[in-house]
């Protein structure tokens, strides 16, 4: 898409508009590639994408509405991890080791190959 928005003349909705439609004809472009993400992660993305923007959001973007299966199995499964094994007995301390897994996985895949850092600022 070459198209120049500007903020005086296009109001933040249509450039909200342009921009999921140019991430969804990306998302599609790549469907046949080896960077596309699988077809369960693309309908994924789908369902939660008809949650934010709506039925009218996604026939606007050209696509269908569908069902946000993935909202409802989130909540299915946070309410499942977090409320109910939370409350037995070292599900406490289970959570947090399990969210210290997950911190130290993200930190990896920022920094690959050396340890978390920030970088030095020059001095005055």
């Amino acid at each position: 898409m070459n198209r120049t928005l500007t903020p005086h003349t296009d109001s933040p909705s249509r450039i909200s508009h342009i921009q999921l439609r140019w991430n969804h004809t990306a998302t599609l472009r790549l469907a046949h590639t080896r960077f596309a993400p699988p077809p369960a992660e693309r309908a994924r993305q789908a369902s939660l994408l008809g949650v934010f923007v709506g039925r009218d959001g996604m026939r606007d973007l050209g696509l269908r509405w569908r069902l946000p299966w993935a909202l409802l199995l989130s909540l299915a499964g946070n309410t499942m991890r977090y409320r109910v094994f939370g409350l037995l007995p070292g599900g406490r301390r289970r959570i947090e080791a399990r969210g210290a897994r997950v911190q130290d996985r993200q930190l990896a895949s920022m920094f690959p190959g050396g340890a978390a850092a920030v970088g030095e600022l020059p001095g005055p």
